[in-house]
């Protein structure tokens, strides 16, 4: 949205907090961008960038990005968008309501975007079924799994002279998916916060 014309975008979060979470990311893309790059907005809030240049209206995008959380039965109501993030949607309290009122707010043209997004949750039984027909292949959804194993930052580094004692699930682990030492031991840990819950450990 931040270097695409006449674009409308919405990121609906599960609740206030992580809705206005998410767009604190976005007002960081745009202050860390190149100044060559980087559009002109005529204002900015908690929840909403329009990027118009007041100062040389022929070069605005006439773009905006905005959020809104799921709570609210209104969402998405009287807006024209491309782009359209939901995020955390296993957490969505009535996710039928909330996605079908969006979803209408949508442009069927080419280079628009949805994107369905979530952590696990055990009673999130509308993302679920979501990614089952995107994995089916059913459209116009298509299904990414991103497991924990390729983020950077999941890992504890071994402290010198350090041996890990692989268990049977943990050799499996590094065996089946390629699991580092440093995975294992970041693993261990995480679980270990969970009280020893590995069910826990897996939903989250």
């Amino acid at each position: 949205t931040a270097i695409r014309h006449n674009t409308n975008a919405l990121i609906v979060g599960n609740d206030t907090e992580t809705a206005e979470n998410l767009f604190g990311i976005v007002k960081l893309f745009h202050e860390q961008m190149s100044p060559e790059f980087r559009p002109a907005f005529k204002y900015s809030t908690k929840r909403g960038m329009v990027f118009e240049d007041k100062d040389n209206p022929e070069n605005s995008l006439h773009s905006s990005i905005a959020v809104a959380w799921a709570s609210k039965s209104s969402v998405g109501v009287s807006r024209t968008l491309s782009i359209l993030h939901l995020s955390e949607v296993a957490f969505y309290k009535y996710p039928e309501i909330a996605i079908s009122n969006v979803l209408g707010s949508i442009q069927l043209e080419p280079d628009t975007s949805i994107i369905m997004e979530s952590t696990a949750n055990y009673a999130g039984s509308y993302f679920k079924k979501m990614c089952l027909r995107a994995q089916k292949g059913e459209p116009p959804w298509r299904f990414l799994f991103i497991p924990w194993t390729m983020a950077p930052e999941y890992r504890i580094p071994l402290s010198s002279g350090e041996h890990l004692y692989l268990t049977k699930e943990e050799d499996y682990l590094v065996k089946e998916f390629g699991l580092t030492l440093e995975q294992v031991k970041w693993r261990r840990f995480k679980i270990s916060e969970m009280k020893g819950d590995e069910m826990l450990f897996r939903e989250k």
